[in-house]
């Protein structure tokens, strides 16, 4: 998406990960803005997007009801979500 010109924020709960994407970014000359954090501790900060993609996380995640809740909380009106 970052190729495609949209403003993109990444998260993942492990500084490992966040550290590879960063790298990776870097090397492409993408633009991320990388954090680590949990979506329900990002929800709580009041940032909103116009796209939220989850890929191959709700099946990590211990609560379902409060990550679903914290992507609604964060998604702009008309906004779209994607869960894989």
């Amino acid at each position: 998406m970052s190729r495609l010109g949209a403003t993109v924020t990444g998260i993942d709960v492990t500084e490992a990960a966040i550290m590879a994407a960063i790298a990776h970014a870097k090397q492409a000359n993408l633009d991320i803005d990388y954090r680590c954090s949990t979506a329900e501790d990002l929800a709580t900060s009041g940032v909103t997007f116009d796209v939220i993609y989850a890929s191959e996380v709700i099946e990590h995640v211990a609560d379902r009801g409060l990550f679903i809740r914290a992507i609604a909380s964060m998604l702009e009106p008309k906004g779209e979500v994607i869960v894989t």
